[in-house]
């Protein structure tokens, strides 16, 4: 990759925790009968399957990277710089309309799993640690059908499915290790992180560490290490050291390489080494200034990300497996515009898209994505997309289809073949995202559930599209400056996608035909819908027994 004009603290030059989800895919997977033959095939035969990396970027803002997803992209007119992506989409195939889950973990959820997070009940908000509940243990994950292919699997980074018990945690599901943080958010330096019972009802919060070196499959409580001895690391050249240590230390002759690079990147809170900041703090400098001082550092955040991502690729080179690795790039959700921590504004841009993280509207749900791929040419595919196709994508890459798992339906649609340029089978017509409104309950709602529907041209909203400062159109008498405004929608709100990209005008009562169409189609969608844990679900209610002051200071399983 490109040298990085940012200079950073205890860098390696191939180790900085990216705002990237790359995945590296290998070609062939094809019905569930292969799983058996495939775990005899012999050496020659696995090693022709594609490696693959996965990075996920945690709340990057659709306008904060060179990334041109589209004739609504401000790639080109974007103040952050990202030089390592930049080069990487260079080589990759742009997916233009990647939608994801609005809030961490059931977009998290929705990857690992390829089926929506309403099937199981991880759609509401986010796992909160100290409360009863994770990603059901019935539920299969993609590293376990990779595994079944001969793959090593390791996770790099964030997990935030949950952790109440051990069989809830990544080695438990399929990882053969993992090195990172179990929960949602921490300070990048000291690890701590601020979540529990406390963190919700009152303004004192608990507070515990939370850093995990799992080194093998099934490390429990006699094999998690708790790395207390990185304290005061900045957390992503840590995550890429690592990355980079699997890599170089993995043998590719033996069987191929599925890695999670789950970046903590570019979530709050904002952290990062001034080094990275000066670039942006120079008057003199039109071409890099930038004013404000919380975006300036959001900025700084940016490009150790864009390193981290150029530190993985780096190692792939080194190792002379890059042009054999699949890369798949995606963000979890949008961007966090409307957020003040403490006295420091989140400062990320999703422009020109609508809302933000947490919201229904394309601000939230569009993520910015590419893959690159063996004999995969670089251009763009504008069809839709769901990151629950991800899943079956991936097994088509590496030569084999979903399995059919009674009671578990997919949601999964492979657009593997669409990519190579011939009929890979059936487009995605339509995606569906539904919640409880309950998620926030700060907030009164007159509904119990929301949720959108989205096709190629139309776009339905239902109930509650949630808490965001809302710009189109803007209510009448016009809100206190600087008040969130929530725009509620019943019997709902209906944009045309072809003409408004950016949600400008609700045409709903224009098109009521239409609405009821798609309204019909939530409903059926509803008929397979799953109560969500938390708030308000028996037995999901914060635990007691979870507080970190129980086990010396950490966050740990306690169930």
């Amino acid at each position: 990759m490109t040298s990085s004009p940012f200079p950073g603290q205890q860098r390696n030059n191939s180790l900085w925790t990216a705002f990237l989800f790359v995945l590296a895919v290998a070609p062939g997977f094809s019905a569930e009968k292969q799983f058996a033959r495939s775990l005899s095939l012999g050496r020659d035969e696995k090693s022709r399957k594609p490696n693959i990396v996965l990075i996920l970027a945690d709340d990057l803002g659709f306008a904060d990277a060179q990334v041109c997803a589209g004739a609504l992209s401000l790639c080109n007119t974007t103040d952050m710089r990202t030089p390592q992506i930049k080069e990487l989409v260079s080589e990759s195939v742009v997916l233009e309309r990647m939608y994801v889950a609005p809030v961490c973990s059931p977009s998290r959820a929705q990857i690992m799993t390829g089926r929506y997070a309403f099937r199981y009940g991880l759609q509401n908000l986010v796992v909160q640690l100290g409360f009863n509940y994770a990603l059901n243990t019935n539920e299969t994950l993609l590293p376990e059908d990779l595994r079944k292919l001969g793959y090593a699997t390791h996770l790099v980074g964030k997990w935030h499915l949950g952790y109440t018990r051990w069989e809830e945690a990544p080695t438990f599901r399929g990882f053969d290790s993992f090195f990172g943080l179990y929960s949602g958010e921490q300070a990048y330096f000291s690890k701590e992180t601020t979540e529990g019972q406390p963190y919700v009802t009152s303004d004192v919060p608990f507070r515990g560490f939370d850093f995990r070196d799992d080194v093998r499959p099934n490390c429990g409580a006699d094999c998690s290490k708790v790395r207390k001895d990185l304290t005061g690391i900045y957390n992503p050249p840590l995550f890429t050291q690592r990355g980079s240590d699997i890599i170089q230390s993995h043998d590719f002759e033996e069987s191929p390489l599925f890695m999670y690079f789950a970046m903590q990147s570019v979530h709050s809170p904002q952290e990062v080494p001034e080094s990275y900041v000066k670039p942006f703090a120079d008057p003199s400098r039109p071409d890099m200034y930038i004013k404000d001082a919380d975006r300036r550092k959001y900025a700084g955040m940016v490009s150790a990300m864009d390193e981290s991502v150029g530190g993985v690729i780096d190692a792939l080179k080194a190792k002379g497996v890059y042009e054999d690795t699949v890369i798949v790039f995606l963000s979890d959700n949008g961007g966090e515009t409307s957020t003040f921590v403490g006295d420091s504004y989140i400062g990320q841009n999703n422009s020109p898209l609508r809302g933000d993280k947490a919201t229904l509207y394309e601000g939230g749900m569009r993520s910015l994505s590419f893959i690159k791929a063996p004999g995969l040419a670089a251009g763009k595919y504008g069809g839709l997309l769901s990151e629950v196709d991800l899943y079956a994508t991936l097994l088509e890459a590496a030569g084999a289809s979903m399995p059919e798992r009674p009671g578990f339906p997919s949601d999964s649609i492979s657009f593997w073949g669409h990519l190579q340029g011939f009929q890979g089978g059936p487009k995605r017509q339509e995606l569906v995202y539904l919640q409880d409104t309950t998620n926030h309950p700060e907030f009164s709602s007159p509904a119990t559930w929301s949720g959108t529907i989205v096709t190629d041209k139309w776009k339905l909203i239902v109930g509650e599209p949630g808490a965001t400062f809302d710009y189109f159109p803007i209510p009448d008498p016009d809100p206190t400056p600087g008040d969130i405004v929530n725009i509620k929608c019943y019997p709902g709100c209906l944009f045309d996608l072809e003409v408004d990209g950016i949600e400008s005008t609700d045409v709903y009562s224009a098109h009521v035909d239409v609405a009821g169409k798609l309204l019909e189609r939530i409903k059926f969608y509803n008929e397979s819908y799953v109560k969500a844990y938390w708030p308000n679900y028996p037995g999901c209610d914060w635990n007691d027994e979870a507080d970190p002051r129980h086990f010396s200071g950490v966050w740990t399983p306690y169930r």
